[in-house]
């Protein structure tokens, strides 16, 4: 019989392939948002601060959180922002083009805090 639990190893390799997809299709969308939206090479570039900036955030943050509320809860919590991140970009597309860059900060920034757990 096998002494292992499989369940939490499948989390784990999901949960790597979520963070994995959205970390390459992020940079790959630059042509469909600038193309779409009319995007610069500067606008789209600097979308990635607030990536940068939440991670660093979340990080801080959730070394503190992850002893009150133990690493279940922290995985939870980086999945949804890292979800909530793919949402974003997606609906990026859908939204006037004065409010895209906004969304695109939004899921970028979201998807900092949800690596930084």
């Amino acid at each position: 019989m096998n002494k292992y639990k499989i369940g939490p190893i499948l989390v784990v390799y999901a949960s790597a392939f979520l963070a994995g997809s959205i970390l390459v299709s992020l940079p790959a969308s630059s042509a469909v948002f600038k193309e779409q939206l009319g995007l610069t090479d500067n606008q789209y570039g600097s979308a990635f601060l607030p990536q940068t900036l939440m991670a660093v955030i979340g990080c801080l943050l959730c070394a503190a959180w992850v002893k009150r509320v133990g690493l279940r809860l922290m995985l939870r919590w980086s999945l949804t922002f890292m979800t909530a991140s793919a949402a974003l970009m997606g609906s990026a597309l859908y939204v006037d083009a004065s409010y895209a860059i906004l969304v695109i900060n939004l899921a970028t920034a979201s998807l900092g805090f949800g690596l930084g757990c």
